[in-house]
């Protein structure tokens, strides 16, 4: 019997089910023995006839109710034939039994898994691993049911380590690049591209990953090629022509986005609509964007998410009662795609436009609490940002100024830097200067941080003594660099000038200064109150740095410390800075901006001070003022 028993088990490892079927057949002819019976059954339900398979299964645990393998077995073909409520029963009874079962923990969470029970899938993927710490398709299995669960922080190493041992399929690429997007772990994210795009090339959803990758890092020419070549595998994919069209409006390819947008809008879905109307309106293309509204309504007269933008766009009109009436009656629907803290956002800037001040401030307070949650349960990890700023600080206190090996000829003359906090203006002076025909403006493109980054041996935790040392060989490459990495953001050609506005290089203003001893620094400055108090009513696009800006207190600290790194780094390295007056510029309009252009040494032009005008001919401007520098100049936003 013995034989018998191995030579059966072989033909079922090979999946030889008809021949198993044979040969137990016979044998049951001469014995009865339960074993016979238990690989039958598993033949049959493997050979696609559960019927006869249950029915032996059934008859078995009549008389051996606590066999686990009969259990297990039977748990098996119930979950490979797609019983998966019948087949969890035999695991949970099988697992009372041997807690120890490994393959029944793993298939557990298979079943839960797929029956989009994830804290149960999590909870048996994390029994099996318990039980095999080394099992690699164990780890990747759990680490699959946390990113499904949106627990990305634990998803990752599990799904990395997966990576690394080559053992990963589409799908964990899929997750992995999606998990190091949302967290904006954007520099880890392109390794990743790279291993995912040699090994899944013709991948539609890999291509259109690898392509919002670049887009988030503001390379949208190369983000552009991926979406292309996404969409020749998968024509009418929405994600992706979604990502496409807001590409091509950051690039200012009008044309190729309404082109796009087009295509979108012919899927006639109420994602579609949305997603139009809101990068029309990004786009400052209020008609199109009150067009397609009234489309979408008539199409889709109760989507949630379109309300909302109708919602919006009365707050603009100032029509603040039927707005704020909307936002309300959205706030008492149970089932909807928008979020409570998108319409606290909203309801607040209503209450705000009303002058409701202290509704307005309570509204603030609930959403940004409630976007603060969502966040730390993707990214739970406290953010850094206060401590490295001591410790650049601290460090910037014990150098001495090298003066040796921080000048080289013109370095640097074409290029202005526009910083300063969050709110202080920064996107108010480049939609002054992109008005200009002798100027190209770069918009919160991470260069200067990816030009760091490519240095070796430097730490935040030396800042500015590991800057300081730095050779003049390793300064000449580090601006090579920056210039290689211009292209993938921009079309300029080396003619005028380029300015590279970002608030967060206001960190790097030592950096700058090093790099390019000869460009212009412009530092927006506005009262520290109107700053804090703005990025605070802020629905920012969330990101570890930005957690900060959801309580007014962690604001102001955030502020103090950046404005620490700031000032020493002026007062360490003796750099020349226009301060920029926010409450100036909006004060004495034409004279401010007089003395802007004299400044950068460009030749005067009228159409500066109407460029508003010029933002319409301009792609899409993606940070939160958006919907304020294609407005007038507004003296409220200095009282």
């Amino acid at each position: 019997m013995q034989l018998e028993t191995q030579n059966l088990i072989n033909l079922l490892q090979n999946k030889n089910y008809q021949q198993t079927i044979t040969k137990c057949q016979q044998l049951l002819k001469t014995s009865n023995h339960p074993q016979i019976h238990l690989f039958l059954a598993i033949a049959l339900g493997g050979n696609g006839d559960l019927t006869a398979s249950e029915e032996i299964f059934i008859n078995l645990l009549k008389h051996f109710p606590t066999n686990t393998d009969v259990l297990y077995n039977y748990g098996l073909i119930l979950q490979n034939h797609h019983k998966y409520q019948l087949a969890a029963k035999q695991y949970e009874a099988c697992l009372h039994l041997q807690p120890q079962n490994y393959s029944a923990w793993n298939n557990l969470g298979e079943i839960h898994r797929t029956l989009k029970n994830f804290p149960q899938a999590i909870n048996a993927f994390e029994n099996s691993l318990k039980l095999q710490p080394h099992n690699i398709q164990y780890s990747r299995n759990l680490g699959i049911a946390y990113y499904q669960n949106n627990a990305f922080e634990k998803a990752l190493p599990l799904l990395l380590n997966t990576i690394n041992k080559n053992s990963a399929n589409a799908e964990d690429f899929i997750a992995l690049l999606d998990i190091l997007i949302t967290l904006r772990q954007l520099k880890l994210a392109t390794d990743i591209s790279v291993l995912a795009q040699k090994k899944y090339i013709n991948n539609a959803d890999i291509l259109n990953l690898i392509g919002l990758n670049e887009l988030e890092k503001r390379k949208f020419n190369p983000a552009i090629i991926y979406f292309e070549k996404s969409l020749q595998i998968r024509s009418n994919d929405y994600s992706t022509l979604c990502h496409l069209a807001t590409a091509q409006m950051f690039t200012g390819k009008q044309t190729n986005s309404m082109e796009t947008l087009g295509k979108i809008l012919k899927l006639n879905t109420t994602q579609a609509y949305v997603h139009v109307c809101t990068l029309y309106d990004t786009n400052n293309q209020d008609d199109l964007a009150k067009k397609t509204l009234k489309e979408g309504l008539k199409r889709f007269p109760n989507n949630p998410e379109l309300l909302l933008i109708k919602a919006r766009m009365l707050r603009k009109n100032k029509q603040y009662k039927p707005a704020l009436a909307l936002v309300k009656g959205l706030s008492k629907l149970k089932k909807s795609k928008v979020s409570q803290a998108t319409l606290l956002y909203e309801k607040a800037h209503i209450q705000d436009k009303q002058q409701k001040f202290n509704k307005a401030w309570k509204s603030f307070n609930r959403a940004n609490k409630a976007c603060l949650a969502n966040w730390k349960n993707l990214h739970p990890s406290k953010d850094t940002f206060l401590k490295t700023c001591k410790s650049i600080v601290t460090d910037y206190k014990k150098i001495t100024h090298n003066t040796q090996n921080s000048t080289e000829g013109k370095s640097g003359e074409n290029l202005v830097f526009i910083i300063g906090f969050p709110r202080s203006g920064t996107t108010l002076l480049d939609s002054i200067l992109s008005a200009h025909t002798d100027v190209t403006v770069l918009e919160e493109a991470p260069i200067i941080g990816e030009t760091y980054d490519s240095a070796q041996n430097l730490s935040l935790k030396n800042y500015a003594k590991e800057i300081n040392m730095l050779s003049s060989s390793d300064w000449k490459k580090l601006r090579k660099h920056y210039f290689s990495l211009i292209p993938d953001y921009s079309d300029w050609n080396k003619k005028g000038i380029l300015v590279d506005k970002s608030p967060l290089n206001t960190m790097h203003t030592g950096f700058i200064h090093k790099l390019f001893p000869k460009a212009r620094i412009i530092f927006s400055q506005r009262h520290p109150l109107d700053v804090c108090l703005s990025c605070f009513f802020q629905d920012f696009k969330m990101n570890s740095f930005m957690t900060n800006m959801t309580d007014i207190k962690s604001t102001a600290k955030t502020y103090n410390a950046m404005m620490n790194v700031w000032k020493i780094s002026v007062e360490k390295f003796n750099i020349d800075v226009r301060n920029q007056s926010y409450e100036n510029l909006v004060t004495d309009f034409e004279s401010e901006t007089r003395e802007l252009i004299k400044f950068l040494n460009l030749p005067w032009q009228n159409q500066v001070l109407n460029y508003q005008q010029e933002l319409k001919k301009r792609g899409a401007i993606s940070t939160p003022s958006y919907d304020q520098v294609n407005q007038p100049i507004y003296q409220s936003a200095k009282n």
